[in-house]
């Protein structure tokens, strides 16, 4: 039976303890965007997940005996972010700019891929180690393909509106921190 390693083996660092859902940064690349437009985004985001990966599979039934599923490649799904909202709505507007450089909102012409892919990182942090990087993700050709709507109510009236943005990317890689 084959045992995995401790983390400690490995990296010489201690086995103790867990990470933590706060403790997070984000960094995201808009295409044709300065990194000071970005900052405030990514400053102000509230929520986003780390991505999961799937085996895209297909039945074998050219075998004897039960099928097997045999595997053709990976399938990525979207990443969801949560952005609290400034007084000038200046995320909601980012991402709408972002959108309009996919498909023209007036003469819906498409652009070209590239053009309107860019970044995105996600680092979790060490609670105890002055907040050092302790696992990171990058994801490729990411553009929002989802802004969601924003719920306004009398019965919140100390609510701090937020914007919910499913991000699409082709592929991400575990970063080295």
């Amino acid at each position: 039976m084959a045992m995995f390693p401790s983390r400690k083996t490995l990296d010489g660092l201690s086995n103790n303890g867990f990470t933590y859902a706060n403790r997070y940064e984000v960094e995201i690349t808009i295409p044709n965007k300065s990194d000071q437009s970005t900052r405030e985004l990514n400053i102000r985001c509230e929520s986003i997940s780390i991505p999961g990966r799937n085996l895209r599979t297909v039945g074998d039934f050219n075998i004897y005996g039960p099928p097997i599923e045999v595997v053709q490649g990976n399938t990525f799904g979207e990443v969801s972010a949560s952005f609290y909202l400034s007084n000038d709505m200046s995320e909601r507007i980012l991402m709408e700019e972002w959108q309009n450089t996919v498909i023209n909102p007036e003469t819906y012409d498409l652009s070209y891929y590239k053009e309107y892919t860019g970044g995105l990182k996600v680092f979790l942090l060490d609670r105890d180690k002055d907040e050092r990087r302790i696992y990171g993700v990058e994801l490729f050709e990411v553009y929002p393909k989802a802004i969601e709507v924003i719920a306004l109510s009398h019965a919140s009236p100390n609510t701090i509106n937020k914007l919910g943005v499913s991000f699409q990317y082709r592929n991400w890689k575990r970063l080295s921190v």
